[in-house]
This record gives C-alpha cells, structure tokens and sequence, in this order.
C-alpha cells in the first residue's frame, strides 16, 4: 500500500498502536478508512509546516469517527528527523498507523 507524496512514495508495512495510545482492543481498520485519516492528517500537518527537519504533533477531529457519529480524536506526530507521519485515533478500534 503506498501513497504517492510529491515525488517520495510512502508505504506502510505494520500498523500497531503508538505506546501513549495503546489498546489491547485495537485493531487494523479498513485501507479505506486508513486513506481517508492519512490524507486528513497530512494536510493538516503541511498546515502547521511539519516535515523532516521540523517535526510535531498535532490533533484534529478524527474522520472516520465523525462518520459514524463517534467523537474520536487523530492524534498524530511527524518525525524531525525522516518526516514520517504516525497516528492513531483515540476510539477503540478505529484507525492507527505507523511508517
């Protein structure tokens, strides 16, 4: 599965939970709603200039729950040093990634 940004290809080999966020009821979602949080993430870290040389962390609405009426939060982080994106939602078996 890869996401083409820019000119650098992403692609994501596991997807488990970040330690702060941890869950033992926390599950792989669907590529769909995967694509849906990292595209919504992304952009909102581009907002705030988040990169390789400058990372951050950031939370926004999270998508996937707004659809089904849940208030789940996206919380991700952009490494300084590669500018890899991770991020997992605060909802139980929701969406959560790591590069």
């Amino acid at each position: 599965m890869g996401i083409c940004r820019e000119k650098h290809e992403v692609v994501v080999r596991h997807r488990y939970p970040l330690p702060f966020l941890a869950s033992s009821k926390s599950k792989p979602a669907p590529d769909t709603d995967f694509i849906v949080a990292y595209a919504a993430a992304f952009k909102d870290s581009q907002a705030r200039k988040y990169g390789k040389g400058h990372g951050g962390k950031g939370r926004i609405p999270c998508p996937i729950c707004r659809t089904v009426g849940r208030d789940g939060v996206l919380v991700y982080l952009v490494s300084s040093y590669s500018g890899h994106l991770r991020g997992q939602c605060t909802e139980d078996g929701c969406v959560n990634w790591e590069e």
